[in-house]
């Protein structure tokens, strides 16, 4: 009987002590929120998606992140064997931007512990019901992927990425949001009035865009979902507010212009668009709906572009010769846009001309060719 009380006295100690020390590892931390005239766009430099991210950059520093290479490398020498394989399995297995999607509801202190207990507990229904399709990995036969992820994390950080985050990358990210959201101040435009005028097309719901700055994400790539109902985007540091106005005509573009090809007008062309071969061999089917999200994709890539150059950020020619991203496809929509935007009153009108004028050829070093004419 003694010795049960004692357990029982010593299960509350210890469940008293884990709790004052989850207390103070959770307790609030310095967070940093920029916010625009407008109120329509934050700024805020985090730790959660730079630390996902990374994860990418250590299984593709060779591929797309040249400039992290010798990152990648000490980070696989400071990592044990088993972190190291973990995240060479979500790196290689799950899209970063799934993973960053985990945690996108997460608004609370700024470090690794408080962000592990949110995947642990907080969020451990849905996560686990997202990690459904893994379950056949060993990994997860005796654990459910929320408490190995929220594990994982924590090894990765401590282990590993909480060196040169403290060191260098955090420093930079701040100091990115601190620049980025003075150059804001000097914008003589509001973004969504702007899309709207040049759209045709009214927001239906909140405007309002959170950006992360990030040193880690793909290079002339951004991330876009919501968080807790409000858009979200991430984008690459180094391109001041040129970067920021490019992702947000972006990110906005796609809520703005939701339901564009339910048009029956729309579905025959996108649907023949669709059958091509030239536009299938870039498709990108593992993370956009084929073919009508990836033509959807591209539109919307391309007139972000556009409106970046009508704001007076871009060139034309930049545009042209830097920013064909998803392949011969839109460099011929380009030629459209530059053609024949500005004759429409809707995007919607427009992107039914671009598709239905576009057409495939038999030259494989044009394989798109617009044949609208110009006035």
């Amino acid at each position: 009987m003694r010795l049960s009380i004692l357990y029982l006295i010593l299960a509350i100690c210890m469940a008293g002590c884990q709790s004052v020390q989850k207390d103070g590892l959770c307790s609030p931390s310095e967070t940093i929120t920029y916010t625009s005239k407008d109120g329509t766009i934050e700024i805020k430099p985090r730790l959660k998606y730079e630390l996902i991210l990374s994860i990418h950059v250590l299984v593709n520093a060779e591929d797309h992140h040249q400039l992290f290479i010798p990152w990648a490398e000490q980070m696989r020498k400071d990592l044990s064997k088993a972190t190291l394989a973990d995240a060479q399995f979500l790196g290689r297995k799950v899209h970063e931007w799934q993973l960053c999607s985990l945690v996108a509801n997460y608004d609370g202190p700024d470090n690794i512990e408080c962000l592990t207990d949110y995947i642990e507990h907080e969020y451990r229904g849905p996560i686990n019901r997202w990690a459904l399709w893994l379950k056949t990995d060993p990994r997860f036969w005796f654990t459910d992927f929320a408490s190995w992820y929220a594990d994982f994390l924590r090894r990765y950080y401590y282990e590993g990425f909480e060196k040169s985050w403290l060191a260098e990358q955090k420093q930079l990210v701040f100091d990115d949001a601190r620049s980025v959201s003075m150059e804001l101040e000097k914008l003589n435009f509001s973004i969504p009035e702007f899309m709207e005028e040049h759209t045709g097309r009214r927001f239906r719901d909140n405007t309002k865009t959170i950006y992360y700055p990030s040193s880690f994400s793909r290079p002339c790539h951004a991330y876009g979902f919501c968080e807790n109902g409000t858009n979200v985007a991430l984008y690459q540091i180094g391109n001041g507010l040129l970067g920021l106005v490019h992702n947000a005509f972006h990110e906005l573009m796609h809520g703005l212009i939701h339901g564009w090809q339910e048009a029956e007008r729309m579905k025959k062309p996108i649907k023949e668009l669709g059958k091509k071969p030239a536009f299938q061999v870039f498709a990108d089917k593992g993370n956009y709906r084929y073919p009508d999200g990836w033509v959807e994709e591209i539109m919307v890539h391309s007139v972000a572009n556009y409106f970046t150059y009508k704001a007076g950020f871009m060139s034309e020619e930049r545009i042209r010769s830097h920013q064909v991203s998803y392949g011969p496809y839109e460099a011929a929509v380009y030629d459209a846009i530059f053609d024949a935007y500005d004759r429409f009153e809707t995007i919607d009108d427009f992107i039914f001309y671009a598709i239905t004028h576009i057409q495939a050829t038999d030259d494989p070093n044009k394989p798109f060719l617009y044949v609208g004419q110009t006035n």
